[in-house]
């Protein structure tokens, strides 16, 4: 397609123009949010579960168990959306697991093996 400047695709904006009010679709670009919050009480909540228990944490040693057992029992009641903070915790402990625990270990654990396939089925979209 051919491209005026930093303008767009010229030929879908002329045909856009045709049909709908410009106001739709000169705008700059947006970005989208993912249900994390979601995914973290739902389809995830096992393995968050698992990974943010206070013994996992004692074990890692990095985060206060009854802080991070607090911040998940408000974001489950929706008291407060702990999303973003809890993921950041998640995706640490599973690091930790992987690069630490388990390479001090000599190998990867099933149950990490487990936690990538459940984040590879809810958080990445199917190619059709």
């Amino acid at each position: 397609n051919l491209v005026r400047g930093q303008t767009g695709k010229v030929t879908l904006r002329d045909t856009l123009a045709r049909h709908v009010p410009p106001a739709l679709f000169e705008r700059p670009k947006a970005g989208f949010g993912s249900p994390l919050g979601d995914w973290l009480r739902g389809p995830l909540r096992e393995m968050v579960r698992s990974y943010l228990s206070p013994s996992a944490l004692e074990l890692a040693g990095f985060f206060n168990a009854r802080t991070v057992a607090l911040v998940l029992d408000e974001h489950d009641r929706r008291v407060r959306n702990h999303e973003t903070k809890l993921w950041a915790i998640l995706v640490f402990m599973l690091w930790h697991d992987l690069y630490i625990r388990q390479s001090a270990a000599g190998g990867v654990s099933v149950a990490l093996i487990a936690a990538g396939t459940t984040l590879a089925r809810y958080c990445v979209a199917p190619r059709e």
